[in-house]
């Protein structure tokens, strides 16, 4: 879902037009997705390990049109309302800066006459990538209408300066894993590792309902952070352990221990104040229901929590979550 904060009522009278003389299109998609070891530390320098979540997705459609009415650039999400000008300089829609970043990045912003219409079924500020997810589903379908011909570590590295206009200081996992979907070893400045386990391996989502914003949440771990650098980065280091740990938990299938590094890393993050009461009741309800592992899951202070569990729980875990989680989803990860 795409954050609202300008409307342009006109928007079905130039959509209408836009598509009056339509040519050319190319479609792309990119995946949600969701941490399971090392948020807020990842941004430290440490490991973390994150899945791509490829039940919800973004979608960018490139349009080219010849029409003499429609001779400008044109950026169309209709989840919000929004027909904006690409060119417009005195927009202060986060979504057109990004876009004009991107343009600036694959250097195509002085040629560039076409429309782009974006939508997703991915929350916002919920921990679960949507502002990379639209910004890599928008720039790989720019580089196929184009024939641009960058590679998937070009398109990452353009996604994540699109990052840093959304949240100031990204890690770099969040457009990583969306751009390879495939789940990921991630460690700033080191080669990512894929991971691959044995088996599928069930996880179930479920949002708290509270929205998280992450460039909110990053400042206000950094201002807590330096307060209490001692405590800090003993935690942060107990997390790189945990996701050392995790790592061969994760290739080997090891259901039971990744559980239990789970449950640690939630205790961790509880310690240093991310979680909340009602996320804390998520994490609650899971074990309960029969989950072997649950945690916050992202930039915390709300958004989601993630859990593990056997086939033979899942419908429990599912059930239980759904009476009280404002939206939940099984993922399978393979």
């Amino acid at each position: 879902m795409l954050d609202n904060n300008m409307v342009d009522y006109s928007y079905y009278t130039q959509v209408q037009l836009l598509v009056s003389y339509p040519a050319k299109s190319t479609t792309s998609t990119a995946p949600a997705k969701f941490i399971l070891f090392g948020e807020h530390a990842v941004v430290y320098g440490h490991p973390s390990i994150a899945c791509p979540l490829l039940q919800l997705k973004s979608t960018a459609k490139i349009t080219s049109h010849y029409s003499p009415q429609n001779n400008h650039s044109r950026i169309i999400a209709p989840d919000i309302n929004l027909v904006s000008s690409i060119e417009n300089p005195n927009s202060k829609h986060k979504l057109v800066k990004v876009i004009n970043a991107i343009l600036n990045s694959l250097k195509i912003t002085s040629t560039f006459k076409d429309s782009i219409h974006v939508v997703s079924d991915i929350p916002i500020s919920s921990g679960l990538g949507s502002s990379a997810s639209i910004s890599t589903a928008v720039t790989k379908a720019l580089n196929d209408h184009l024939n641009l011909n960058y590679t998937t570590e070009q398109i990452n590295e353009f996604v994540y300066e699109t990052e840093v206009i959304q949240h100031g200081s990204p890690s770099g996992v969040d457009n990583t894993v969306i751009a390879y979907k495939k789940p990921i070893l991630y460690q700033k400045d080191h080669p990512t590792e894929a991971l691959s386990p044995p088996v599928p391996l069930l996880f179930i989502v479920a949002n708290s309902g509270n929205p998280s914003s992450t460039f909110n949440s990053l400042n206000k771990f950094t201002t807590n952070y330096k307060k209490n650098k001692r405590v800090y980065d003993n935690a942060m280091q107990n997390i790189a352990e945990i996701v050392r740990e995790g790592k061969d938990a994760f290739n080997s299938g090891d259901y039971k221990l990744l559980g239990q590094l789970m449950n640690r890393n939630h205790k961790i993050l509880d310690t240093l104040g991310v979680t909340t009461q009602l996320t804390n009741i998520l994490v609650k309800t899971s074990l309960e229901a029969g989950a072997l592992g649950a945690k916050i899951s992202g930039a915390g202070y709300g958004g989601n929590v993630v859990a593990i569990t056997e086939k033979e729980h899942y419908q429990e875990v599912l059930s239980a979550l759904t009476k009280i989680s404002s939206h939940t989803l099984l993922a399978q990860i393979s």
